[in-house]
């Protein structure tokens, strides 16, 4: 009888630490891709910028 709940136990104290892991890397992917698309963006600008001034000389 012991056996069965303390299977049950690890297997949702398992899944739980694993929905833990997964929250935090969601937000590391989502904090790391935030930060990669403004790197993107303002290169861009740069890139418009250039053209801009080019077309205005």
């Amino acid at each position: 009888m012991f056996e069965d709940i303390n299977v049950f136990n690890v297997i949702y104290q398992f899944i739980a630490i694993a929905a833990w892991l997964g929250i935090i890397l969601l937000i590391i992917t989502i904090i790391r891709s935030s930060i990669e698309n403004r790197k993107r963006l303002e290169r861009l600008e740069e890139k418009v910028d250039y053209i801009k001034n080019k077309i205005d000389n």
